[in-house]
């Protein structure tokens, strides 16, 4: 009998520790259990991966199919599921596309006396999701 609180607990412990967002900081990327939900029988567990770099944002969900692959040959096929939505890529790749708005944004700043700065976003935002679907949305930070 197998008993999906305790796959749970497996699969997350084969996720390094040192690759949650805790113990990364900056444009290191990181696995974020988001959610965990479940029973003795089916347990749900949704992740957010986040990196800034597309290679290794690739190479980190094929980390999660290979655990899961791992965990299904230990204890059946049909123990674990992965299922995915890519959402929160790096909306740099959109924004180097529109260089001309950064630059005016930027001048805006300068013209009032500040400095604009940007500082890696880890969380992943609402600008991120716009600027995807056809509205670049920079974000700039006033220190």
């Amino acid at each position: 009998m197998k008993n999906a609180l305790l796959l749970v607990h497996e699969f997350q412990s084969m996720i390094p520790p040192s690759e949650t967002p805790s113990s990364t900081e900056g444009y290191e990327g990181f696995y974020h259990l988001r959610s965990l939900s479940g029973n003795v029988e089916t347990c749900r567990m949704i992740y957010n991966i986040r990196e800034h770099d597309h290679a290794r944002f690739l190479a980190r969900k094929t980390f999660m199919k290979r655990v899961c692959a791992y965990l299904n040959q230990k204890y059946g096929d049909g123990s674990f599921t992965l299922t995915r939505e890519d959402s929160g890529f790096n909306m740099q790749t959109v924004l180097c596309e529109h260089m001309d708005l950064i630059d005016k944004a930027k001048q805006a700043f300068r013209a009032c006396g500040v400095e604009p700065t940007t500082p890696p976003i880890r969380g992943g935002t609402d600008g991120a999701g716009l600027s995807f679907m056809g509205l670049p949305c920079p974000l700039y930070q006033l220190l």
